[in-house]
């Protein structure tokens, strides 16, 4: 996985998880030992429009408000959240290394694109294979390739 700083930025960084996070596998033994709840709300709120915008993602999309309440009092997420988390910073970082400024990034995530369909990439990366999609989309337009 590439841009591990950059993900573990739009996670929250240092100060959410207490501990350095530098390689892939340190990332992936947190996953398994269960992100800190507060990457979550990192996440979403590096997805908005502009600064004061409503981000395009919402908790439930990621987990049911009714376990997201148990998760805060927990303090952590499932394995299974905290990879759909990941994977979506992942696609966020990649986002930013591609297109730059911080409203650039947030009109794409929330505008619809013909290749997935008319849905926004905001939605699609919710999945693993939607991810890849908008992974795909932002590497050719890094690199000039046609669509």
């Amino acid at each position: 996985m590439q841009f591990i700083a950059e993900t573990v930025e739009i996670l929250g960084g240092q100060g959410v998880f207490k501990r350095p996070v530098r390689s892939a596998n340190d990332l992936d033994r947190m996953v398994s030992e269960g992100l800190p709840a507060e990457t979550l709300t990192a996440t979403i709120s590096t997805v908005s429009f502009a600064a004061g915008q409503a981000s395009p993602i919402a908790i439930n999309d990621i987990v049911p408000i009714s376990t997201w309440k148990r998760r805060v009092r927990a303090g952590h997420l499932s394995p299974d959240e905290g990879d759909k988390v990941v994977r979506l910073a992942h696609v966020v970082a990649v986002a930013r290394h591609v297109l730059g400024q911080r409203d650039i990034v947030g009109r794409f995530f929330q505008t619809p694109h013909p290749e997935l369909d008319g849905r926004k990439p905001a939605d699609a990366a919710l999945t693993e294979i939607g991810a890849r999609q908008v992974e795909d989309i932002l590497w050719r337009v890094f690199y000039g390739l046609p669509a």
